[in-house]
């Protein structure tokens, strides 16, 4: 019997669908149990995407708060800063000459 179930990026144990077997009435069961071999699994959207979540890589928390702090008090370097600063630079140097 298979003992884990992945699909779409979710875990299921054998352990979870035989416990939702076992709530089964009676006629359902004998049914389940004569399907065996075609018992499917369904994962629905939510756990789909709850699959993805997980998947997903730590935040590093520390550097997102250095990086808030850091955009916050203006200190935060981009390429478009030091574009605007050179072209100020340039500007200035064109005026004194």
């Amino acid at each position: 019997m298979v003992d884990e179930i992945k699909a779409a990026g979710t875990h299921f144990r054998a352990g979870a669908i035989r416990t939702a077997k076992a709530g089964l009435s009676s006629s359902k069961k004998a049914l389940a149990s004569k399907s065996a071999d075609t018992d499917r699994v369904e994962i629905s959207e939510m756990a789909y995407w709850l699959g993805k979540y997980y998947e997903m890589p730590e935040i590093r928390s520390e550097l997102v708060e250095k990086v808030k702090s850091a955009i916050a008090s203006g200190k935060y370097e981009t390429n478009e800063k030091w574009d605007k600063a050179i072209e100020n630079l340039i500007e200035d140097l064109n005026l004194s000459l």
